[in-house]
C-alpha cells in the first residue's frame, strides 16, 4: 500500500521488535575486525560483537554503506508508489547520510527525503520511531520531515563509557590520556554536540558518573513529559537498574531499553551506558 515509509541505518540501535512493529527498513553499516568484515546486525550477532571486542587484538572499525545499498532498499520500498523519509547517523560521525543522499538522487525528485539526524544511537532511534508513528497515522512526507527536524534539535544524548580503551583505539583520545584516565578511574560523560561527539564532563568513579548522567539530563529536561531511551554495551542488568531510576525520577511517557549494536559499540566499547531523551511530542 502506497504511503510514506521510513528508512534508517544500524547506528540507530533500535530494538528488533520495534523495527518489526513499525516496518522500519534498516541499511547496515559494516563492522571490520582486521581483514574480516560483517554486516552489522545481520552477519554478526551482538554476543559475537562484544566477544570480539574483548578478544580481538586488532582495532575494530566501521564502514558506511555504499549508495547502491540504499538504492536497492529504496527501489523495493517505492515499487508500490510510496515515498520515503530516510533518517541517518550524524554526518559529522559517518558518511552514511551522504551515501543515502547519492542514492536518493537516482530517483525522481521528492520521492525520497534524506535527513541528517545530527544524532547517534537511540538519539537517532527516537527520531526514527517518531517518524514511523507519524507515517502510520497517515502524515504526509513533508509533515514528517518537518516534525523530525524539529525534534532533532530537542534531543539530549549522553554516554558514559566504562573504559577509555576503545576511544583511544579509534583515535578519539590519545594513548597517554587513556592511560592516565584509567589510572585515575576517570569516566568521561560524553554528549552529541552539533552532530559531533564531545566531552561534557570528566568524573572520577563509575557511581559518580552514573549520578551525573541522570543529573545532567534532569537539567536539560526538567519535569517535562519525555520519551527516554537507555542503551547499554552488553550490561543488561545494569541497564535495567538505571532504567528503573529513570522511570522513577523522570516524567516518562516512553522508555526504550536497547543493546548498543556494532556501529556504535566498536567506538564506545563494552559496559557503555547511554541516556537519550526528548520532550514527548503532543
Amino acid at each position: 500500500m502506497a504511503g510514506v515509509k521510513i528508512v534508517t541505518d544500524t547506528g540507530a540501535d533500535l530494538p528488533r521488535e520495534l523495527l518489526a512493529k513499525h516496518s522500519i527498513a534498516v541499511v547496515s553499516l559494516r563492522v571490520n575486525f582486521g581483514q574480516e568484515s560483517y554486516l552489522d546486525g545481520k552477519e554478526l550477532s551482538s554476543a559475537e560483537l562484544y566477544e570480539k571486542l574483548v578478544t580481538c587484538k586488532e582495532t575494530a572499525s566501521t564502514t558506511q554503506p555504499n549508495p547502491q545499498d540504499f538504492a536497492k532498499v529504496y527501489e523495493e520500498l517505492t515499487a508500490d508508489g510510496s515515498k520515503i523519509v530516510s533518517i541517518h547517523l550524524s554526518g559529522g560521525l559517518s558518511g552514511t547520510q551522504q551515501s543515502a543522499t547519492i542514492a536518493a538522487s537516482m530517483f525522481p525528485e521528492g520521492v525520497i527525503q534524506v535527513i541528517d539526524s545530527r544524532q547517534a544511537s537511540m538519539g537517532l532511534g527516537l527520531l526514527v520511531l517518531y517518524a514511523a508513528e507519524l507515517a502510520e497515522r497517515g502524515a504526509e512526507q513533508a509533515e514528517i520531515v518537518e516534525a523530525v527536524k524539529t525534534m532533532s534539535s530537542q534531543v539530549s544524548t549522553y554516554f558514559m563509557v566504562d573504559t577509555l580503551e576503545y576511544l583511544q583505539r579509534n583515535g578519539r583520545i590519545g594513548k597517554a590520556q587513556a592511560v592516565v584516565g584509567s589510572l585515575l578511574q576517570i569516566k568521561p560523560v560524553l554528549t552529541i554536540d552539533d552532530g559531533l561527539v564531545a566531552a561534557k564532563e570528566k568524573v572520577r568513579g563509575k557511581t559518580k558518573a552514573e549520578r551525573r548522567l541522570l543529573e545532567i539530563m534532569r537539567e536539560d529536561m526538567g519535569d517535562r513529559k519525555i520519551w527516554a531511551a537507555l542503551v547499554h554495551g552488553n550490561v543488561p542488568d545494569e541497564a535495567e537498574r538505571i532504567a528503573a531510576k529513570i522511570r522513577a525520577d523522570f516524567n516518562c511517557t516512553r522508555v526504550v531499553i536497547s543493546l548498543i549494536g556494532g556501529t556504535i559499540g566498536v567506538h564506545a566499547g563494552p559496559g557503555t551506558i547511554g541516556f537519550m531523551a526528548v520532550p514527548a511530542p503532543e
